[in-house]
């Protein structure tokens, strides 16, 4: 005859591989004899003490291929037919023109990662565990650049005057007056997290060679990521200037997110055999710091005289340059579905789907504005002109993380 404690069904969810119970005598019991006396105080000993398996520890280790939603971009760089007229090259709106970068999400790219989870069961009755996890993701960065050197191709830099509120755009190249290059990078780093937090049963069933479960998760959680996006303007004058003059722009966008706070969930877990399927649904509770860090610069290189720097490149002047703070509280929902395979009696392997929402984050492209004084521009910057733009707005959004992971989970 063979017997699985009823506690034994609140492991992690390893199908308990039940061992024969010795006979409460010399003779072989009958079906009936052998119920009644594993419901003595007697019967219940010898249970826990032959059946119990004693896994009071387990360890998680998975490789994650994850991917983050990507920065949407407004239009950064455009490009104009051969022809047209210098005071139209580049601006949205007029006929012919194109995007080259931007208006589109970028950066929507699969990233490797790694994620531990470990946890002990406190005390004998499987009544209470303590569980925590770490994961962190590999950074994703994108490059573009576009331009010509010798300025045969019409390529602008597009933004919307302030004085006026029409489209406008910034040389980059133009036959016979300006040669150079944009180029644009946009990442996101630090993509990380971490919890700790205590599981109880709330239910649980159990039948021969399966069962199933239902658990609470109550904790901490911390979640983390950083966006960058940085334009780089290159530029060289065909016409009227010293031969080798140089105007270089730069434009750097940062924002990162930290949130902190309490981990509420709910996990569901069935298994028949060596297999077994896991349905968990946390909701996390807490606030969310953002850092904003807008900086900008621009270089005039004539030969033959020392390099003039003044604060501000196109997207980012005086008006809008520093560092900006801010707090909300907000949620983090997330679902993960994983199934499990029994190795053997100290092994499964597992295979997961997860998805998290991050909600009322930063992102780097969020945070430009295309409003631009073009009094602020060189080569005659006027930092007090009005009105001042661009301007600081923080932009919130939500943005979601979701991949699969492989891994394999040991107990002892």
């Amino acid at each position: 005859m063979q017997a699985v404690p009823s506690s034994a069904f609140l492991l992690t969810g390893v199908p308990y591989i039940p061992v024969s119970l010795p006979a409460p005598s010399n003779t072989s019991p009958d079906l009936l004899t052998l119920l009644m006396f594993c419901s003595t105080p007697a019967g219940i000993a010898q249970i826990t003490e032959h059946c119990l398996p004693g896994y009071y520890y387990w360890v998680r280790g998975e490789y994650l291929m994850w991917w983050m939603q990507g920065n949407d971009m407004p239009s950064l760089l455009t490009e104009s037919p051969p022809g047209t007229p210098l005071n139209n090259a580049g601006v949205l709106g007029t006929p012919g023109v194109r995007t080259l970068i931007g208006d589109a999400t970028l950066g929507s790219l699969p990233r490797s990662g790694l994620r531990v989870e470990a946890g002990l069961w406190l005390g004998h009755e499987y009544n209470m565990a303590l569980q925590g996890s770490f994961f962190w993701l590999g950074d994703v960065a994108r490059r573009y650049a576009d331009g010509t050197l010798d300025g045969s191709r019409i390529i602008s830099r597009p933004f919307i005057d302030a004085t006026t509120g029409n489209q406008i755009a910034g040389l980059v190249s133009y036959p016979g007056v300006l040669g150079g290059i944009t180029s644009i990078a946009a990442g996101t780093t630090g993509v990380m997290g971490f919890d700790a937090f205590v599981t109880r049963p709330l239910c649980y069933s159990s039948k021969r060679n399966g069962g199933d479960r239902l658990m609470t998760q109550f904790g901490y959680r911390y979640v983390g990521f950083q966006d960058r996006l940085t334009i780089v303007e290159d530029t060289y004058p065909l016409e009227d200037v010293v031969l080798g003059s140089n105007l270089l722009l730069y434009d750097t966008f940062n924002a990162r997110n930290h949130f902190h706070g309490l981990l509420f969930g709910l996990s569901y877990l069935c298994w028949q055999g060596p297999w077994s399927l896991e349905l968990s649904g946390r909701l996390d509770v807490g606030q969310i710091r953002r850092e904003v860090v807008i900086s900008g610069m621009t270089r005039v290189t004539v030969p033959d005289f020392p390099p003039v720097f003044t604060t501000g490149g196109l997207l980012t002047q005086p008006s809008n340059i520093g560092n900006y703070s801010s707090r909300d509280w907000t949620v983090i929902p997330e679902v993960e579905l994983r199934l499990g395979c029994q190795l053997t009696r100290n092994l499964r392997l597992t295979a997961s789907y997860n998805f998290f929402l991050f909600t009322q984050v930063a992102r780097a492209s969020d945070q430009i504005d295309l409003v631009v004084n073009p009094a602020f521009l060189p080569p005659n910057p006027q930092p007090t002109a009005v009105p001042a733009r661009p301007t600081f707005l923080l932009r919130k959004n939500d943005a979601y993380l979701q991949g699969i992971s492989l891994g394999l989970e040991l107990f002892f």
